[in-house]
């Protein structure tokens, strides 16, 4: 399972500093959707809309925290700070290898 990285100072950022806290609510919910589901900081329009009750993404696009995407929005930076999917995935198939030999030797 993939960790979201936050940091613990990023309520003194200053594009965070104004936001309303369910616009901050909705940028943390995002930043967890795109890392469990490894969409490389996309975060679907269906996913915004079931959430933003009073123009939050809005807030989080005038702070430059979201852009727009084909699909929803996209998180600012996500490269820079969070793991990429394919190296998820490579890191996975490289686990599931070593649990799978640890276990043949164990059946030996």
């Amino acid at each position: 399972m993939p960790w979201a990285k936050l940091d613990d100072r990023m309520w003194a950022h200053p594009k965070f500093i104004g936001l309303s806290l369910a616009a901050v609510g909705l940028w943390a919910s995002g930043l967890s959707y795109a890392a469990g589901y490894l969409t490389d900081g996309v975060i679907p329009l269906s996913f915004v809309t079931q959430r933003d009750g009073d123009g939050e993404a809005e807030e989080l696009l005038s702070a430059g925290l979201w852009s727009t995407h084909k699909d929803g929005f996209v998180m600012h930076d996500w490269a820079d700070y969070q793991p990429q999917a394919a190296d998820v995935k490579a890191a996975r198939r490289v686990d599931s290898a070593r649990k799978s030999k640890a276990r043949n030797r164990s059946t030996k």
